[in-house]
């Protein structure tokens, strides 16, 4: 990312402007046609974003933060299937915790 009059990561250095969300989904949608991967348009992205985030161990809450949510549940409830599937690790974290 280079320096740019707003501060942000998605620009256009030869118009002097954001780029747009659908240009950034165009650019995505010609990336996955020349690697042969299925297209789901660029919400997949931040998908696969939190999910990783949860993976991770970024807390809850922090994660509302980040994706903008206007509540806590409606993060839990989109990636409640990423925080059921860390239940085991989740046991085994607290097991530790536990021992004397």
């Amino acid at each position: 990312m280079k320096w740019n009059k707003a501060g942000v990561i998605f620009y256009d250095y030869n118009k002097n402007s954001v780029i747009t969300t659908s240009q950034v989904n165009s650019f995505y949608r010609r990336i996955c046609e020349k690697a042969d991967i299925e297209f789901h348009g660029q919400h997949s992205l931040r998908h696969t974003f939190a999910t990783r985030c949860i993976e991770a161990g970024v807390k809850p809450v922090v994660l509302k933060n980040w994706l903008g949510h206007t509540n806590i549940h409606i993060t839990l409830d989109t990636y409640a299937d990423v925080y059921g599937s860390l239940n085991s690790a989740s046991i085994e974290t607290l097991e530790k915790y536990l021992e004397v």
